[in-house]
């Protein structure tokens, strides 16, 4: 029961943080819910100012003067007040309630203590490394289409630290099965043997489109440096594949399952109603530079 809950809180983390439509929609709500109960009777007097204003149109102008010097006055002192907590977001932007940033500070820090813990991080690692949990929600956070992105405030500034140590804790060098540290050889060790995974899938079944994957050194493939540009490399090199390709190849190293994506072989001869994903090529290579990159 434990552990379906915590995948459950995992979900609607990852739902929130990547702003599905089901929620985006609970950020409205709770927003109205809100600034109706902190209307107090403000939206009542709009609606008589409105029946007034059809009863005697020619009110409409002066009042809309008046309305506008008391709205200016208003601002101020809602500036003043918005200005202590956090800058206001920028215009257009959605308007993220309190409760839903509450949830995520606390949910984090949740994870955060399971992860701390050698009896649940043995579990927990697994499988939020299945879902890609970290990478998604760095993803989300600093994409520029994010509402998030949009709301430079000290939530979002919270949000990122907590998101950052996460992702700290889920590749923290040790054996959670033998609770033994892991020494610099064994962590780079291991990433060398990854990539060499990764040439070798290559060289089997897409040696003609990625000979640059093939034929360059693990050290290249798994630098995280600035200086090479690993990740500009790693986009490069796999210039040669089509989309699909990159899934299959992702497939393959069974980081995702290509079934759950729309592509040309399932979407004839899928015969359920399950609605698919859709190809995003920036996150399949991102799957494999977060799999081989130290």
């Amino acid at each position: 029961t434990r552990s379906i809950w915590i995948i459950s809180l995992i979900d609607s983390i990852l739902n929130l943080i990547e702003g599905n439509s089901q929620y985006k929609n609970l950020f409205h709500d709770v927003q109205s819910n809100k600034n109706k109960n902190n209307g107090n009777g403000v939206a009542e007097g709009d609606d008589e100012q409105q029946q007034q204003q059809q009863q005697h149109p020619e009110m409409k102008d002066d009042d809309h003067d008046d309305d506008d010097s008391d709205a200016m006055d208003e601002d101020k002192g809602e500036e003043e007040n918005d200005s202590i907590d956090s800058t206001p977001p920028s215009k257009g932007a959605d308007v993220v309630p309190n409760e839903v940033w509450n949830f995520l500070h606390r949910s984090f820090e949740f994870l955060i203590d399971l992860l701390s813990s050698f009896e649940t991080r043995l579990h927990l690692v697994p499988y939020l490394n299945s879902i890609h949990f970290a990478l998604r929600c760095h993803r989300a956070i600093f994409s520029s289409s994010s509402i998030y992105h949009q709301e430079q405030s000290q939530n979002i500034r919270l949000i990122v630290q907590l998101v950052q140590r996460v992702s700290k804790l889920l590749v923290f060098p040790i054996r959670d099965i033998t609770k033994t540290s892991l020494s610099k050889r064994d962590v780079i060790s291991q990433y060398h043997g990854r990539a060499s995974i990764v040439q070798k899938l290559c060289h089997r079944h897409y040696s003609n489109q990625v000979p640059d994957i093939i034929y360059a050194g693990v050290g290249l493939l798994c630098n995280n440096t600035n200086d090479t540009g690993s990740s500009s490399y790693i986009s490069r090199a796999f210039g040669g594949l089509s989309t699909p390709q990159i899934l299959d190849l992702v497939h393959r190293l069974r980081l995702l399952n290509k079934d759950e994506y729309e592509t040309s072989e399932n979407h004839d001869n899928d015969e359920n109603t399950t609605k698919k994903k859709e190809l995003d090529r920036d996150f399949f290579l991102d799957i494999i530079m977060d799999y081989v990159t130290i």
